[in-house]
């Protein structure tokens, strides 16, 4: 039998005392454009042809992201018509590795968003944000945990009715998500939406992320140059760059200046929308994603797809 003084796994696990742990993370919420006229117009009951539309739109946007997913300190979970992306911060090992995941993130986004102009439809518009988590519980409860522990044959083995039903997860609680800061934050930037100049399919960062870049340029000191912030009447560049080499970024944005001021009850901020980026392994000379270029005409899908297969390998 498992320990007698539990009724079963569930009640184990929610008695446990869990020790909290606080990290820090960066997080993108991508969000489809437009996509709640379909239900608003249909009074939240669309026909069969119309959710045959809504799903095709939906996978084609998932399976772009996640052919953009790095398997390593990071985590993605899909809500509705939102895709959130975790990377944690606790056991970066360089600085190029936030790097690539960001650039993944605008890989994706661009691609999504060619792939929306082409099929007619809005596009998606993704926050950049940075901030805390706090782990304090446990992350899941399967359908076994549920089980009353006397009535299995075997302590060591899952139920019977689990066995038949794969065990799904009933109950999630995703520790990458446990009261996250990052996610809150970007999205209510993603909400506030144009009214409050969060608009259209671009890319925007909060200023959360930059001074969290420049904790890690610290960090990693030693193989990175003065931070390189310029101020242009219509844009601001800056970068990270190599150490004694000042054309070569670890990591590095063009943003549109100013930038848009938020000060709602929510959240103070300052939120830049994204021009270009560049990447770890060029000279930004050489190259730099824009993204106002890639997002603007339905010609540049092989292009981005190009792009995105060459910088992944």
């Amino acid at each position: 039998m498992l320990e007698n003084k539990y009724w079963n796994i569930a009640q184990k696990k929610m008695e446990k005392e869990y020790t909290i742990e606080i990290t820090k993370n960066l997080c993108s919420w991508s969000d489809l454009l437009g996509f709640g006229s379909v239900f608003t117009q249909s009074n939240w009951n669309p026909d069969k042809t119309q959710w045959i539309d809504i799903c095709k739109r939906l996978v084609d946007v998932q399976n772009i992201s996640f052919e953009h997913f790095l398997p390593f300190e990071t985590y993605s979970l899909v809500l509705n018509d939102g895709i959130v992306d975790t990377y944690g911060l606790q056991n970066v090992a360089h600085i190029q590795h936030v790097s690539i995941w960001i650039r993944n993130r605008i890989f994706f986004h661009i691609r999504a968003n060619v792939m929306e102009k082409h099929n007619g439809n809005p596009g998606i518009r993704t926050v950049l944000a940075s901030g805390q988590r706090a782990n304090h519980n446990f992350e899941d409860l399967k359908l076994d945990d549920f089980v009353a522990n006397y009535s299995k044959p075997d302590s060591k083995c899952i139920s019977n009715i689990a066995q038949k039903t794969g065990n799904p997860i009933m109950c999630y609680n995703p520790s990458a998500l446990q009261m996250n800061t990052a996610f809150s934050k970007a999205y209510i930037i993603d909400n506030i939406g144009s009214k409050g100049g969060i608009g259209g399919p671009n890319f925007f960062v909060d200023q959360s992320v930059i001074d969290e870049l420049k904790t890690l340029k610290q960090q990693f000191n030693s193989i990175c140059d003065d931070i390189i912030w310029i101020e242009y009447d219509d844009k601001i560049h800056f970068g990270i760059p190599l150490k004694s080499e000042p054309k070569r970024y670890h990591i590095g944005f063009e943003f549109s200046n100013p930038p848009i001021d938020l000060d709602t009850n929510s959240l103070s901020s300052k939120v830049w929308k994204t021009n270009k980026f560049f990447c770890h392994d060029e000279p930004i000379d050489d190259y730099s994603i824009n993204l106002n270029e890639y997002t603007s005409t339905t010609s540049d899908v092989g292009i981005s797809i190009y792009q995105s297969q060459k910088y992944m390998n």
